[in-house]
């Protein structure tokens, strides 16, 4: 006899996006999005399988589910997020913060927010 899966209901309220994050919810729609074996990074064009011959075996690359809307959380749709690599996704998030350092810094968020931005933030509490 076959294992029942587990059904995990949406969260109703989430103060914050972190507590929205840690949730199972988004724990298994962000890994049914990063799913295919197609999956690239939106930035830098980055497999996230890659088949290394040597040892004969796929390899997962670090990938990041990237939130663009909050609007519709926890029902959000495919055009909310953005499927990033780990340094896009971290190097971008670092951007953002040090952009009140120096006008090197200033330029290089103003090109990240071309890719980032957030709608529908103030719905929940910032982390």
């Amino acid at each position: 006899m076959a294992r029942k899966k587990k059904v995990i209901a949406p969260p109703e309220h989430c103060d914050s996006v972190r507590a929205y994050e840690m949730s199972p919810w988004w724990r298994i729609k962000s890994k049914a999005l990063r799913e295919p074996k197609d999956t690239v990074c939106a930035i830098c064009g980055k497999a996230e399988w890659v088949w290394q011959p040597r040892i004969k075996k796929w390899k997962c690359r670090k990938f990041h589910t990237h939130h663009i809307r909050y609007t519709s959380a926890p029902y959000e749709k495919p055009e909310d997020f953005m499927i990033l690599c780990y340094t896009c996704h971290t190097e971008s998030h670092l951007m953002l913060r040090y952009q009140n350092i120096c006008e090197m810094f200033q330029r290089m968020a103003d090109i990240v927010k071309e890719y980032f931005f957030y709608e529908g933030i103030d719905t929940f509490r910032p982390w």
